[in-house]
């Protein structure tokens, strides 16, 4: 699974999940620009593959079709949770941009 961890993303997350076999991983920050816009970045993820990690409930709204992951900065999971959640989304999903889910909520 190819991962896109939005601006807000803490650290902690695309930290873990490049440590990940079978994950690759970048932010907002290094394949676009930090001040990106939402739409900008789901128009990204969708040409080039990538599943959006974010603690943003915006993406709900404005759905394109790229995997979508929601990471509750309420919740702040333990990275490793979250890890294997994504881990078990990827292996239950055929297709990426069909993933919508929180994590870790249930999976890990």
């Amino acid at each position: 699974m190819r991962v896109l961890c939005d601006q807000n993303v803490p650290r902690k997350y695309p930290r873990a999940l490049r440590e990940t076999d079978g994950v690759t991983v970048t932010t907002v920050d290094a394949a676009l620009k930090h001040d990106a816009s939402d739409a900008e970045i789901a128009r990204f993820a969708e040409a080039n593959g990538w599943v959006v990690l974010t603690n943003d409930d915006d993406f709900y709204v404005d759905r394109s079709d790229h995997g979508l992951l929601f990471v509750s900065q309420l919740d702040d999971p333990a990275p490793g949770r979250v890890v294997e959640a994504i881990r078990r989304i990827d292996d239950a999903y055929e297709t990426h941009s069909d993933i919508v889910e929180t994590v870790p909520d249930g999976w890990a």
